[in-house]
């Protein structure tokens, strides 16, 4: 395996790694907003 084949696939996974954090912070924060909304919800009735 070259230096540019190794460099290629740490690459790759740093993309995918970000790609992940990015998704899981996205679901976290709607959680959150549901969450909020829902809150908000019960305190109106």
């Amino acid at each position: 395996m070259t230096l540019l084949e190794t460099l290629a696939l740490l690459t790759f996974i740093l993309a995918l790694l970000s790609l992940i954090v990015d998704v899981i912070h996205l679901t976290l924060e709607v959680m959150a907003k549901f969450s909020q909304m829902k809150n908000d919800d019960n305190k109106k009735d």
